[in-house]
C-alpha cells in the first residue's frame, strides 16, 4: 500500500553527486512509499553498468570538449546529457508496481502537450517513430529503480561525436545512424521547455497520488554522509573505467536482447577473473553470469553446469516483465557463445 508519494528535484547538474542522490533514495525508499525524482546533467556521456567505457565512448573527442563520463547502476546503453535533456527516476516497492508505472506517468505528460508516445522495443519511448527517451532499471532489495531521459531540446549534432555506437546495433534498429533515430520533444511541441515538462511530470505524478504527495528537500540529501561518499565513487577513474586486467580469451556476439563480449583470464585452464560488457537490461544477470565463470574449468561441461545452475534461479518477475526479459534465453545464448 502507498502512503506516501515524494517528489525531489536536483538543485544542481554534476552527474557523480545526482547519480549518488538516485542510489541514496533507492536503498532508503520506505516500502509504502513512492519517489519520483528529477534531475539535470550538464556535457555528460552516461554509459550502462556493464558496458566498457573504451569502446563506448570516444574518449578523444570527449576530453578535448571537457565533456565528462559517468557510469550508472543501472542496464542499458550509453547516452548523452546536456541541458536540453531532462532525467526522471522512480523508485518503488515491488509489491507496489501495479499502482506505479513510471511509463504511464510520462505518457501522460506527453499526452498535455498534444504529444502522443509509445513503447517500442526492450526500452524506448518513441514519437512518431523516433526515440525520445530510453529506460532502464535496477533493484536493491524489494525496491525497484526505473529511471530515464526524456530529450526535449539536446544537442543531436554531438551523438556521433561523443558516442560510439556499433554497426551491429544500428542496423537491428533499422537506422544508419545514432541522430536518424532520435527526436527531441521540441520538435514535435515547438517551444516546448524542460521546465515547462517538469511541472507537467510533477502534474501526471501528482494526480496519480492525490492528496499523499510531498516535496523534499535535495540539498539535505546530498550533504548527507552517504550521498558525499558514493558521489566521490561514482566519479573515480576505478569505478568509471574498471581495472585492467590481462584478459586473454575474448569473444562477442550481439543478440536480441543486447550486446555481449566476454573477457577471461585463463591460467592452467582454469578461469581466474571474467569480466562480461553488455548494454543488456538487466545488469545484476550479466553480474552474476561473470561471478558464476570465475573459477570454473576453462571447457565447456564445467561452464555449463556453472550457468544451468544459474538459470534456476528466480529472478525479479516484475522487472522482467517491464523489460520484456527472458533470462533463461540470455543465459542460453551466452552458453553457446562459449561452445
Amino acid at each position: 500500500m502507498i502512503n506516501k508519494a515524494q517528489i525531489i528535484e536536483s538543485t544542481v547538474n554534476d552527474p557523480y553527486t545526482n547519480l549518488a542522490v538516485e542510489t541514496v533514495l533507492h536503498h532508503t525508499c520506505p516500502e509504502d512509499c513512492v519517489v519520483m525524482y528529477l534531475w539535470q546533467n550538464e556535457n555528460t556521456v552516461v554509459i550502462g553498468r556493464n558496458q566498457n567505457a573504451y569502446g563506448e565512448c570516444n574518449t578523444e573527442n570527449i576530453d578535448a570538449a571537457g565533456v565528462r563520463i559517468a557510469r550508472r547502476t543501472t542496464g542499458g546503453g550509453a547516452v548523452f546529457h546536456d541541458l536540453g535533456n531532462l532525467n526522471f527516476s522512480f523508485i518503488y516497492s515491488k509489491d507496489n508496481s501495479d499502482d506505479m508505472i513510471p511509463v504511464e506517468i510520462i505518457k501522460a505528460a506527453c499526452r498535455s502537450f498534444g504529444i502522443d508516445a509509445e513503447i517500442t522495443g526492450r526500452n524506448d519511448v518513441t514519437c512518431m517513430g523516433r526515440k525520445f527517451s530510453g529506460n532502464a532499471f535496477c533493484h536493491h532489495g524489494n525496491m525497484i529503480l526505473a529511471h530515464g531521459t526524456i530529450m526535449v531540446d539536446l544537442d543531436t549534432s554531438k551523438l556521433s561525436g561523443y558516442l560510439n555506437v556499433s554497426r551491429e546495433k544500428l542496423a537491428s534498429k533499422g537506422v544508419k545512424s545514432v541522430s536518424s533515430r532520435v527526436i527531441n520533444l521540441a520538435e514535435v511541441c515547438p517551444g516546448l521547455t524542460i521546465s515547462a515538462f517538469k511541472d507537467a511530470l510533477k502534474k501526471a505524478y501528482s494526480e496519480s497520488f492525490s492528496g499523499i504527495t510531498e516535496v523534499i528537500s535535495f540539498d539535505d540529501i546530498r550533504t548527507g554522509r552517504e550521498a558525499l561518499a558514493l558521489a566521490e565513487k561514482y566519479a573515480s577513474r576505478e569505478w568509471i573505467f574498471g581495472g585492467a586486467k590481462d584478459f586473454n580469451v575474448n569473444m562477442s556476439r550481439r543478440f536480441s536482447w543486447g550486446g555481449c563480449e566476454i573477457k577471461l583470464l585463463v591460467r592452467d585452464h582454469r578461469i581466474e577473473e571474467s569480466l562480461i560488457y553488455s548494454d543488456a537490461m538487466d545488469p545484476g544477470l550479466i553480474a552474476d553470469i561473470a561471478a558464476a565463470l570465475k573459477g570454473r574449468l576453462f571447457e565447456y561441461r564445467s561452464v555449463s553446469e556453472a550457468l544451468i545452475e544459474l538459470k534456476k534461479r528466480p529472478r525479479d518477475e516484475d522487472c522482467c516483465h517491464m523489460f520484456s526479459l527472458n533470462p533463461g534465453e540470455m543465459i542460453s545464448d551466452i552458453l553457446e557463445l562459449m561452445k
